[in-house]
């Protein structure tokens, strides 16, 4: 895949997200209903259905080949330290991972203040919805305008959208969490499809930095459980700001490099 048409291969792939989005938020009542003909809960039963499509998609995948146009050579995989060590890597690892905990974590934790707030299954299967059209349903826009613009803005415009959903979630009103979870999908879709953009120079380093990703979100998700227990869902909102405005750092990295053929700095 040239590198001029990378942001707009994601885009594309994000949107596959969204229509399964919709079908599961006007499956809720169903799910409900399942539950209580089996005597569970419906989040029991929904985890248990979600497994159920994972196992799916994994039978699925062994089908899949990949493919590689002809006389394409295969990218060299350096070692680990080395990979770490090449200009770039580091700072775009650094945006991957932040945006990755900060989104899962306040996806998570976000139904339980829904829950708080009186709001039922359905309204919270609506915001997340929301929050998974924010994060896949403009992959369509963001991917082609960050082949234009740069993976710099996209870090920025991700960053603060990052930093808004999390101050966004403190707000009164079941209207406001709705807002925050699009934010917040928004957030992640710029900073990952930039991040990943520059990442596919370093496919040595993906792995890892991906496995970075899913740390920082069960540390995320664990300790930001902790905070709420203590300090309130605020403590938390506000303590995610912070660390959103992370990938700013990448993108003064990344700034400091050509428009075209960079090499970032990391």
């Amino acid at each position: 895949m040239p590198e001029s048409r990378r942001g707009t291969a994601l885009g594309a792939l994000m949107l596959m997200s969204v229509v399964g989005s919709f079908l599961m938020t006007g499956f809720s009542h169903p799910i409900e209903r399942a539950a209580a003909a089996l005597g569970t809960t419906a989040e029991v039963f929904g985890w248990l259905l979600g497994g159920a499509l994972l196992g799916i998609a994994a039978l699925l995948m062994l089908a899949w080949r990949p493919l590689r146009a002809p006389g394409t050579a295969a990218h060299a995989r350096l070692p680990l330290r080395e990979a770490f060590a090449l200009p770039g890597v580091r700072s775009t690892a650094l945006a991957l991972a932040t945006a990755q905990g900060l989104m899962v974590t306040l996806m998570s934790l976000t139904p339980h203040r829904a829950h708080d707030m009186g709001m039922d299954h359905t309204g919270i299967a609506t915001i997340i919805t929301g929050h998974v059209v924010g994060m896949f349903g403009f992959g369509w826009l963001t991917g082609p305008l960050i082949d234009r613009v740069g993976v710099r803005p996209g870090y920025v415009a991700g960053a603060l959208l990052l930093a808004a959903a999390a101050l966004t979630s403190v707000l009164p009103g079941h209207a406001w969490l709705g807002v925050s979870m699009f934010l917040l999908g928004l957030g992640w879709n710029l900073v990952n499809v930039s991040g990943s953009k520059e990442m596919a120079r370093f496919p040595a380093a993906q792995g890892v930095t991906d496995g970075l990703g899913y740390v920082a979100a069960g540390a995320g998700t664990l300790l930001g459980g902790v905070v709420i227990a203590r300090s309130g869902f605020p403590a938390l909102a506000y303590v995610c700001a912070a660390l959103a405005l992370l990938p700013l750092l990448s993108a003064w990295r990344a700034g400091a490099v050509g428009a075209s053929n960079r090499q970032p700095v990391g």
